[in-house]
């Protein structure tokens, strides 16, 4: 495999990874495997781009370092699976299941997550700028930065997380500034270590007072 002109797919005919070349050399064809069975494998530095892979099922599957850059993943399975480090950029995951997934180090900018179910996930070093959590499910996941270090903090920069379920999710020093997080959930939710929410909305938040009583928040957005 040389890395320019030929990359491996799943083969549901034969039930194992096997190599395929592009139809020219310096122009990438995206893949259609819509509904396909993609379970329990290792794709390592798979390049994705702009494939439609809409009710796929990547269930448990190693995704590392592999390129979904503005790929269809709606209604997709991805549960238990590690995209780690690898580029999501304007891909669409409504509705997608990305429960318990490791989202370490990857590139959600723009993505769309609209209801889509990220509970217990891991987000560590990830960005999600300008994402779309809208109704999202992101109950306990785990959003922290690599070892404190503020160069590789989670970051909803300008991120929609309206309506949007954190409840007994833990954060620590993780970027929220400019996110939306009106009428979202975080009862339960633990934060640790300098979280940045200047200039969050979060008119109609949901918390608990500690003493097991939901409050709504009625605050405007930051000046």
């Amino acid at each position: 495999m040389n890395g320019k002109n030929e990359i491996y797919v799943w083969d549901n005919n034969v039930k194992s990874v096997c190599p395929t070349k592009c139809v020219t050399k310096n122009k990438y064809e995206p893949f259609n495997l819509e509904g396909a069975n993609m379970r329990s494998i290792v794709y390592n530095a798979m390049d994705f781009r702009k494939a439609n892979l809409i009710r796929a099922d990547l269930s448990m599957s190693i995704l590392s370092g592999s390129n979904f850059e503005e790929a269809n993943l709606s209604g997709a399975n991805l549960s238990y699976s590690s995209p780690y480090r690898t580029k999501l950029n304007g891909t669409n995951f409504k509705k997608a299941n990305l429960s318990n997934t490791n989202l370490g180090l990857a590139d959600l900018s723009g993505a769309n997550l609209k209801q889509a179910n990220l509970c217990k996930a891991k987000f560590s070093g990830t960005i999600l700028n300008g994402a779309n959590l809208k109704y999202a499910d992101l109950s306990g996941a785990h959003i922290e930065s690599i070892h404190g270090d503020n160069k590789f903090q989670t970051k909803f920069n300008g991120a929609d997380l309206s309506y949007a379920n954190l409840s007994d999710a833990y954060i620590e020093n993780a970027d929220f500034s400019g996110a939306n997080l009106s009428q979202a959930n975080l009862i339960g939710v633990i934060f640790e270590n300098g979280v940045n929410l200047k200039g969050t909305n979060l008119e109609g938040m949901i918390i608990d007072d500690g003493e097991g009583n939901e409050c709504i928040i009625g605050l405007k957005k930051e000046k």
